[in-house]
């Protein structure tokens, strides 16, 4: 992490901390006050940024600067270092990862910088780990369940061949019996497949370069049915965007946010609803971003921080494995991407989805 933002009103002291981070090697932007600092960052998603903050502003100071970062989870990892004269409790109750006292002393803020970078870069790897574990023992779980699965499926089969067909109750009894074993048997295997799908490393990617509106394409082809009883589909698709990876997997990725922002819409009231589908480019950077709005029920404040979690659903029983957006991320970041959303907790969300492109061979 190389990446600073500046978010100061004070033009000179903007310029004097440029000039010093640059020639320490970093990058720098600057913003003016906290409203402009929050809409350069969405525009620079999927980037890793640390921001340098002071508290006295106009239009947006730096306590509602954080109060809205906090609450937004496209912002809320970014590692943040608050500046100010002000040493009081309000000061303080900022919450920020370091704190700087003006008149700065230079040599203290380029070493509480580097201790907020070093700490953000270990709780990133930490929480890679973690997921990586989680992947491996996923993946032997779902091995060990496969073979056994295999053999009561297969029997099943049998079974339900060689039975007579009889209007004898017991018979149709005994059919029904095995139907539901079946049943409950293939949802069983579905279930393991998805487990296996949360290690990107358990699959063996088949790699190309293709346009990425194909693979959004393609999703919007699979999940049709259930958005058509639901919502009204918009989209608007960048045709000249390519993209470089296993396009099964990628096609998945969007079926998954497709299929999510379907089910947060009920049934029957198409006209009045709608998911919207975008895929364009970032401008001056070699990256594409990818939306789904929908205008569903939402999801909860209080969830936000569980949503990519895995086995962590707000469906019914059986109705949902809470794998699907464990298995997005798990793709994105196979990518080298990033995937986040925007939700009021009330109605609508939008997950963005931002990738690398290329161009030339594969």
């Amino acid at each position: 992490m190389r990446s600073i933002l500046i978010v100061d009103d004070d033009e000179d002291l903007r310029e004097v901390l440029k000039d010093a981070l640059l020639f320490e090697g970093y990058e720098v932007e600057i913003a003016t006050n906290g409203r402009e600092a929050v809409s350069w960052l969405h525009a620079h998603a999927g980037e890793s940024w640390l921001v340098l903050l002071d508290l006295m502003m106009p239009v947006m100071d730096g306590w509602e600067f954080r109060v809205e970062q906090r609450s937004d989870p496209m912002l809320a990892g970014i590692p943040l270092l608050a500046m100010s004269a002000d040493l009081s409790a309000k000061a303080r109750a900022i919450a920020a990862d370091g704190y700087i006292r003006k008149p700065i002393d230079f040599p203290e803020m380029v070493h509480k910088l580097r201790e907020v970078v070093t700490r953000a870069t270990r709780q990133r790897l930490a929480a890679a780990d973690r997921m990586a574990a989680l992947g491996t023992l996923a993946s032997g779980i779902a091995h060990e369940i496969n073979n056994p699965l295999t053999y009561v499926i297969a029997n099943l089969q049998t079974l339900a061949e060689r039975l007579p067909a009889s209007t004898d109750d017991s018979a149709r009894e005994l059919t029904d019996v095995v139907a539901d074993a079946l049943d409950g048997a293939e949802r069983i295997r579905k279930l393991v497949k998805q487990v296996q799908m949360v290690s990107p490393g358990q699959h063996r990617d088949t790699i190309a370069i293709f346009p990425l509106r194909e693979a959004v394409e393609t999703a919007i082809v699979l999940t049709e049915n259930q958005i058509r009883h639901r919502a009204h589909l918009v989209t608007d698709l960048d045709p000249d965007l390519s993209v470089r990876g296993d396009r099964e997997r990628i096609e998945q990725l969007f079926v998954n946010l497709l299929l999510n922002a379907a089910q947060a819409i009920p049934e029957g009231h198409a006209s009045d609803n709608r998911i919207r589908v975008s895929v364009r480019e970032m401008p001056g950077q070699q990256a594409a971003v990818v939306e789904v709005e929908d205008s569903g029920v939402g999801i909860p404040l209080e969830l936000h921080e569980r949503v990519f979690q895995p086995f962590f659903t707000t469906k019914t029983i059986g109705q949902g494995t809470g794998l699907g957006l464990s298995i997005c991320r798990g793709i994105v970041t196979a990518l080298g991407g990033q995937i986040s959303f925007q939700s009021d907790g009330e109605r609508g969300t939008t997950f963005r989805v931002v990738l690398p492109t290329t161009t030339g061979p594969a």
